[in-house]
């Protein structure tokens, strides 16, 4: 599948963003942003706004863990994401080229 269009709300793609997307689709399933960073250098103040473009834009959805986990541990709740069918399909077009 070759990239002719970007979904709503994302105008270009740069390094950054398509090393988060390759790490998204390198995962099996729900994601802490925290990994995004570790895995891929980027930093963390950037992070979130690219995640919710990624979001509005329906490439990835995300969910808050349940309150009673992060009282168990002491912490605040977590918020994971992972790629819906059209982020992966998306990722694989942008990873490809």
């Amino acid at each position: 599948m070759t990239v002719t269009a970007y979904p709503l709300g994302i105008q270009r793609l740069r390094a950054p963003a398509k090393a988060v997307l390759a790490f998204l689709l390198a995962q099996d399933g729900e994601v802490h942003p925290y990994a995004i960073t570790q895995g891929t250098g980027f930093v963390s103040g950037g992070l979130s706004p690219m995640l919710r473009r990624f979001e509005n834009a329906g490439l990835l959805t995300s969910r808050w863990e349940e309150p009673i986990e992060s009282v168990a541990e002491g912490r605040p709740r977590r918020r994971y994401v992972r790629l819906t069918a059209a982020g992966v399909e998306f990722a694989k077009a942008v990873c490809e080229r």
